[in-house]
């Protein structure tokens, strides 16, 4: 997740400078522009898939092993695929 922050940030601040430069972004306003980027990546989200968030933390206590590796694989592989597709969206 943090690394898809701060590729996000770097993204931002590049599309910034492009904004400015198309007279888009007032040079007055990127201080605000660059305040929320770095808010933006800063948030930390609770559970980045909802669905393999346990509801409390006596779910969490309860869940077996084979419970704990299939979130965990099937977290991998969507972050996998997330990452893909923003690949195929540049």
């Amino acid at each position: 997740m943090w690394t898809k922050q701060q590729r996000d940030f770097k993204k931002g601040k590049e599309n910034l400078l492009d904004e400015v430069a198309a007279g888009n972004v007032l040079p007055t306003d990127i201080q605000s522009e660059l305040d929320a980027l770095e808010e933006a990546r800063g948030f930390i989200a609770d559970y980045p898939i909802p669905e393999l968030a346990f509801g409390s933390a006596e779910d969490l206590e309860a869940a077996s092993d084979e419970d704990m590796e299939a979130a965990l694989v099937a977290y991998n592989e969507a972050q996998a695929a997330a990452a893909e597709a923003e690949i195929e969206a540049e």
